[in-house]
């Protein structure tokens, strides 16, 4: 069928008489999940260097006495210092006073919504730092010009390690599941939380054999199943585990008992706004801390191989 001659045609009236359709809502589908720094109990550091002591008793002795036998001390055990250092962790933004003034969508201002956004990825950035960071050992620590400070994070701490299969193709058993968590027994400590790779959690709920059906309603809905591993009841203690996305390439996960590591806050979060030096608002979100492992032997790491 023709279209009428002369008639004006909403195509070509796009950008002149009719307005534009924009939904005033901004979806944001990045993960913002951060599951170890969300449980981590928060501590003051006061210096940059941060230090903390461990000790322990002595081997246990199974021998008697001979009867009124001469006063003999024992061998003390000695405290081991341990230290970390503070890393500062930030992100910068910068918005025009034009920017700042004209209407946006979504939003009500690009300075408060940019700061928002810098929060949570500072929030990613730390999370992703507690578990992979490893102190540089051409740098010192404590920062020469131009050097970054860096903290010891997860994987700079776990004394306890075990190989565990890695690929699609592969599968661990739940042996290779308990090496470490006995290693951690071993040394006196009982793990309590497992952060898992994707690939690691997918092999926790598969030894299960049971799947799980909800009838009543919700999770609840009866068609629903389960098959899901949050609590693992393992030989040395039950252990909750947790999916996490911002492990390094090779680790499949880390199992650790959290009353043994602590967040050390050196500068809590703050957003700054910083002196103006032209025409635009220039914000800095950061914060300063490390981690604390009060006791070393309390990480262990599962380690692709």
């Amino acid at each position: 069928m023709a279209t009428l001659a002369n008639s004006f045609r909403t195509d070509e009236m796009i950008g002149l008489t009719v307005r534009e359709d924009l939904l005033d809502v901004i979806t944001d589908i990045s993960p913002k999940d951060t599951p170890f720094l969300s449980m981590l109990p928060r501590t003051t550091a006061t210096s940059v260097k941060h230090e903390w002591l461990e000790d322990s008793l002595q081997a246990v002795a199974t021998g008697g006495q001979v009867e009124g036998n001469e006063f003999a001390a024992g061998t003390m055990t000695t405290p081991t210092r341990h230290v970390n250092y503070t890393q500062i962790l930030r992100r910068d933004f910068a918005i025009t006073g034009s920017n700042e003034a004209a209407l946006h969508a979504g939003m009500a201002s690009q300075v408060g919504y940019q700061g928002r956004k810098a929060m949570e990825e500072l929030a990613r950035d730390t999370e992703a730092t507690l578990i992979q960071s490893v102190q540089d050992p051409g740098t010192t620590p404590l920062g020469d010009d131009g050097d970054i400070r860096t903290m010891d994070g997860l994987s700079a701490w776990a004394g306890n390690v075990s190989a565990v299969a890695l690929g699609e193709t592969d599968s661990i058993v739940e042996s290779e599941i308990n090496e470490v968590l006995e290693l951690i027994w071993d040394d006196g400590v009982m793990a309590d939380t497992v952060l898992a790779s994707s690939f690691l959690k997918k092999e926790f709920s598969g030894f299960t054999s049971v799947t799980r059906i909800h009838h009543d309603g919700g999770v609840n809905d009866p068609r629903a199943i389960v098959r899901n591993v949050e609590l693992y009841e393992s030989d040395f203690g039950s252990v909750n585990v947790f999916l996490e996305r911002y492990l390094s390439a090779n680790d499949m996960g880390y199992a650790f008992n959290k009353n043994y590591l602590r967040l050390a806050v050196l500068r809590p979060t703050r957003m700054e706004r910083l002196a103006k030096t032209g025409d635009a608002e220039k914000i800095m979100v950061l914060h300063e801390l490390t981690l604390e492992v009060l006791a070393p032997d309390a990480v262990g790491i599962y380690l692709g191989t």
